[in-house]
């Protein structure tokens, strides 16, 4: 028998190498999208559009004060209706330079299908605008004249200032009246000055 000698070859095939498995891939991270922090345009609110008939003051209250005053409308221009009072004496109104506030209902064209339709401020809480507002002076009858419990006219005059006209005024009838005063003193608190030089506007 042959003795197998150290380090001679032998007749058996060497094992082969193992492969090792191939890692699997890495999670590629997903890209991170950019978050844009993105706004809602705050609603501009809308209505239908009027003829403004006689110029009026614009007032942060529907309440006729001097410091309430905040723009003017006039006539012949549009303003678009936002809502009205319960009397149905003031509209809440924004005009041609997106001014919004209050004028007196006779200064406006305002059919009166649209009138019925107009929303009133929204309350739900808190006291009513009568309660909130203690007006001065009232706005004009139907036919543009002052009642008798208030026959002061209030009105602009040509270098558009608010003035008030009194009935002995050989002007008064002519003068188109946006407010009714009961008296001088309610007028001048209100920032009306006395007319004594002729029509008013």
């Amino acid at each position: 028998d042959q003795v197998p000698v150290e380090g001679a070859a032998t007749d058996a095939a060497p094992a082969a190498p193992v492969a090792a498995e191939p890692a699997p891939p890495a999670a590629s991270a997903a890209p991170e999208s950019p978050t844009e922090a993105f706004e809602m345009p705050t609603p501009v609110p809308t209505g239908p559009e009027v003829a403004v008939l006689l110029s009026s003051d614009v007032r942060s209250e529907p309440r006729v004060a001097a410091d309430t005053i905040i723009d003017q409308i006039n006539a012949g221009e549009n303003v678009t209706l936002l809502e009205k009072t319960p009397d149905g004496g003031w509209y809440h109104i924004r005009n041609e330079r997106s001014v919004a506030g209050w004028v007196v209902a006779g200064s406006l064209d305002v059919p009166p299908e649209i009138a019925e339709q107009l929303p009133l401020p929204n309350e739900p809480t808190g006291p009513s605008l009568a309660d909130q507002f203690q007006p001065i002076g009232r706005t004009p009858l139907s036919d543009g004249t002052c009642p008798d419990t208030h026959p002061i006219k209030g009105a602009r005059n040509t270098q558009n200032e608010p003035v008030y006209v009194m009935p002995d005024n050989p002007f008064y009838d002519q003068t188109e009246s946006t407010v009714c005063f009961a008296t001088q003193a309610e007028a001048e608190q209100a920032g009306y000055q006395l007319w004594q030089e002729g029509v008013a506007e």
